[in-house]
């Protein structure tokens, strides 16, 4: 269960997990309901916390990795409820390792890589990842993506009257998974290769689906319509 408290917009959490369905899951379960014909995993937040549900998380996700599979994640770092910062960051390395596409906030990354500039933390996490992609959203300030030994850096999408950010993240990244697969690049191979132009479409589309959703309440991302 999660509460969710806004003040001026910018939303805080409260999380009940102990004791949930979600927590109760191990490797076998996770390979028997993975869909025949799915063709990428995405992890995040919650699931890499702590726990042996974690380290089932983790394990299925480099198998998936290894087996072909587009993996993507988004730390989306919860501080609150990591009781062991090294358990965590060890973990996460190990994601890291067995990433295709990665996506995170400056937030997270200030937590990851505290008391270092921006820019140096954006190296560091550079020779963490394996990812073939990297993004890092930086809210009103825009995001700034990582492929192929190139960067882009493209301006947020104004988003006019701000209701909350509730749910930003999430519609950004689906966002960005919705498109790669319409435009039948969600593969291993295709990542590395993605042109100047195809990213800055991705990621223009992608700031304006989370513009969209910041303007409504709650988690209530646009309909491919509104983004067309």
């Amino acid at each position: 269960m999660a509460v969710v408290s806004l003040k001026k917009g910018q939303p805080s959490y409260q999380f009940y997990r102990n004791d949930t369905a979600e927590r109760e899951v191990d490797l076998p379960l996770l390979q028997k309901n993975f869909p025949s014909l799915g063709v990428a995993f995405h992890l995040t937040s919650l699931a890499i916390i702590d726990g042996p549900d974690s380290v089932a998380w983790t394990d299925f996700f480099i198998a998936q990795n290894k087996a072909g599979i587009v993996t993507t994640l988004d730390p989306n770092v919860r501080p609150i409820l990591i009781p062991d910062r090294s358990s965590y960051l060890e973990r996460l390395w190990l994601l890291m390792s067995a990433v295709d596409l990665i996506k995170l906030s400056d937030e997270d990354l200030t937590w990851i890589f505290p008391e270092i500039p921006f820019e140096d933390a954006c190296v560091k996490l550079l020779n963490k990842t394996s990812a073939h992609v990297t993004i890092v959203t930086k809210g009103q300030n825009g995001v700034i993506a990582f492929w192929n030994n190139q960067k882009i850096d493209v301006s947020a999408y104004p988003v006019g009257d701000l209701v909350d950010t509730v749910g930003a993240g999430d519609t950004f990244m689906g966002t960005v998974l919705s498109f790669l697969s319409a435009n039948g690049v969600l593969s291993q191979n295709a990542l590395p290769h993605l042109s100047e132009e195809f990213m800055q479409t991705l990621l223009l589309r992608a700031a304006k689906a989370a513009a969209i959703n910041c303007g409504r309440k709650g988690c209530n991302p646009p309909s491919l319509k509104e983004l067309d």
